[in-house]
């Protein structure tokens, strides 16, 4: 993009430079894509088939998990806990609001997630894996 807009504009002034909070963000971002590769990989685990990888990977990807998230929190709601949203607790949606601009409470909880996943399917891999299967 940096590229780009020094063809595309005459009067744009780029700088290169990194801040703290930037690397911050970027490694959040990349726990959260193992993460969601743990996940996969866990899912081909048990299922010993990649089509079902395949059917979640489009699942997430056409963003049909804020369907399921909505549900879940209806279903959240009938039971009495009122004020919960399941989505924030979720790689995907916390991924998605990974962006610059973005406050540093939800870095924080984004890479505390997104570690706990990643730790929760290292456990859950470790559990199912049989020794056959190495």
């Amino acid at each position: 993009i940096t590229i780009t807009s020094l063809f595309f504009s005459k009067e744009a002034v780029v700088s290169f430079g990194f801040e703290s909070r930037h690397v911050i963000l970027w490694f959040t971002i990349f726990i959260i894509h193992i993460s969601i590769s743990g996940m996969f990989i866990l899912i081909a685990e048990l299922t010993r088939s990649s089509s079902w990888v395949i059917g979640v990977t489009l699942f997430i990807c056409f963003d049909m998990t804020s369907l399921l998230y909505a549900l879940i929190n209806i279903l959240i709601e009938k039971i009495g806990i009122k004020s919960v949203d399941i989505s924030v607790f979720m790689l995907d949606a916390n991924l998605s609001q990974m962006e610059l601009g973005v406050p540093d409470k939800c870095i924080i909880r984004s890479l505390v997630i997104g570690i706990l996943f990643l730790i929760l399917m290292a456990l859950a891999g470790m559990k199912i894996q049989k020794v056959k299967d190495i």
